[in-house]
């Protein structure tokens, strides 16, 4: 994550434009971005965003250290990508839908790292689901998600 991206700056092609100057602090910036009062609500959306993530990274050390495997997606019929994060003390299951459209994710590759388990728990909304050998997982458009296996 580069500076600026928790609330949406995108930086131009060249090195020099790599980010835009940060929105707030000095006296001749028109719009300032560092309080949640002051940035709009896409910019509170995403920042809200990576303060979660940062949150379940310091809260789930398996999301730092935990093995990695990644599951090969299959861009010709879905957007969705998926990867697990294993460790002694947790699995947890990212799913990344980059569609416009709500999609139904199988589970089927990765039924051999799940079938111990009877929930999924998604920590971004905290909603649960019972974990089903054939069941599929909706996800809304661009819906990030990160399942506790439990």
């Amino acid at each position: 994550m580069l500076y600026g991206e928790e609330i949406g700056l995108f930086g131009g092609e060249s090195s020099e434009d790599t980010c835009e100057q940060f929105p707030g602090g000095f006296p001749h910036h028109s719009q300032s971005a560092l309080t949640e009062m002051e940035r709009n609500e896409r910019e509170n959306d995403l920042y809200n965003f990576f303060q979660l993530l940062i949150r379940l990274r310091s809260q789930y050390s398996t999301l730092v250290n935990g093995d990695f495997y990644q599951y090969p997606p299959n861009w010709q019929s879905t957007d969705v990508y998926k990867y697990l994060k294993m460790s002694e003390y947790n699995r947890i299951l990212i799913m990344a839908n980059g569609s416009d459209d709500v999609v139904f994710v199988d589970i089927e590759d990765q039924w051999e790292h799940l079938k111990s388990y009877q929930l999924l728990h998604n920590l971004m909304d905290e909603k649960s689901v019972l974990l089903e050998e054939n069941m599929k997982v909706e996800l809304q458009p661009h819906q990030f998600a990160v399942f506790l296996l439990r």
